[in-house]
């Protein structure tokens, strides 16, 4: 039994610790290897700006934004949410012994956060504030711009197999409540 609890703690570590050797590595370079280099080629030929291994046509550079204070901070705050260590801190949970009825609301969404941020990475609430602003902006370009990506094949193949997988999961969760429910003593 010890060496299972040991086993879990250290795979918890490690999913946290990669999600900030991530940040530390694409977000903030914390090492001077990490940095992208960026170089700008104005040959008529190729007038590109190379940034690491992207490369950006520079007839697709059209303005410049300077991000505020309040942005950037914002961004930081979203990346240390992102960093912070939530394997171990749902393991830490665990020990605390609350009660059941709060543990059935903590322990879901802590799960649902930690299979988030594995799968969008660090800066999940990042992504996730910019995905909400661009899908709730008013303006009619932008509205125009997502009906035509929902018209596109590869959007509605999206769509359906991601329909699919919500009523997958719900049918597993609604079983799960009935099974719970209609066991002796349950309910």
């Amino acid at each position: 039994v010890q060496l299972s609890a040991a086993l879990i703690v250290l795979l918890a570590a490690a999913c946290d610790a990669r999600e900030v050797y991530i940040a530390l590595r694409n977000v903030v370079p914390a090492m001077e290897a990490w940095l992208p280099l960026v170089t700008v080629d104005l040959s008529d030929q190729v007038r590109c700006l190379f940034v690491g291994s992207h490369i950006v046509p520079l007839e697709d550079v059209e303005e410049h934004h300077p991000f505020t204070r309040a942005f950037a901070q914002a961004c930081l705050a979203g990346h240390m949410a992102g960093v912070f260590p939530w394997c171990l801190f749902s393991l830490l949970l665990r020990e605390a012994y609350l009660d059941f009825a709060s543990m059935r609301v903590v322990i879901p969404v802590l799960g649902t956060v930690m299979v988030v941020r594995a799968v969008l990475g660090p800066g999940f609430l990042v992504k996730t504030a910019f995905a909400l602003q661009y899908l709730f902006d008013i303006r009619f370009e932008t509205r125009e711009v997502i009906g035509q990506s929902f018209q596109s094949e590869r959007t509605k193949l999206s769509a359906y197999s991601t329909s699919l997988a919500v009523t997958a999961v719900a049918c597993v969760l609604c079983a799960v409540a009935a099974v719970q429910w209609l066991r002796p003593g349950g309910g």
